[in-house]
């Protein structure tokens, strides 16, 4: 069974997809993000150790640039928490 924190997440994914009247997605990540958090913007990142990494979303043009710059420069809050996994 899931916990609060896991249900909570998943309601506001689900409600920024029906507000867009479509399947949930990563852009409803992102933008759920940004409705729940004290944040202006937020985007998300797909990462592998073997494949070139890719932005995968972003709420606003400067989320953008900044994933962009991260995955360009290799560091950043992105980058460091990927590196800082376990293998």
């Amino acid at each position: 069974m899931p916990n609060g924190r896991s249900a909570r997440i998943r309601v506001l994914v689900a409600e920024q997809a029906a507000r867009r009247g479509a399947r949930v997605g990563v852009l409803d990540v992102c933008a759920a993000a940004v409705a729940s958090l004290p944040v202006g913007g937020a985007g998300m990142s797909a990462m592998s150790r073997t494949a070139a990494s890719h932005p995968l979303c972003s709420t606003d043009d400067i989320s953008e640039q900044l994933e962009e710059l991260q995955l360009t420069l290799g560091e950043g809050p992105c980058v460091d928490a990927f590196t800082a996994r376990p293998s």
